[in-house]
């Protein structure tokens, strides 16, 4: 994958002595990939937050209308007695 598609694309690039040497990364480092690039999981996280219209901060608020307070509802609840009552 590295060879076919992410070094064309300029999406990864490979790590050499320099470029470690430029990190300041010792030479007896392991270097390990990310398991999670380039997944498809992160691939259509990266679709959808393109998609996404930018909010400005205007965009995030918005009037909010107070209706009034329902009534409260009022249950009768029966007694145990009167449940046996029922059966």
């Amino acid at each position: 994958m590295m060879r076919n598609i992410w070094y064309p694309k300029k999406m990864a690039e490979y790590v050499t002595a320099a470029k470690q040497e430029e990190l300041g990364v010792k030479k007896d480092a392991v270097l390990e990939r990310d398991s999670t690039f380039g997944t498809r999981k992160q691939r259509k996280l990266e679709r959808k937050q393109d998609k996404r219209p930018e909010k400005k901060s205007s965009d995030c608020f918005r009037p909010v209308v107070i209706e009034e307070a329902p009534e409260p509802i009022e249950l009768e609840l029966l007694s145990v007695r009167q449940s046996k009552l029922l059966d």
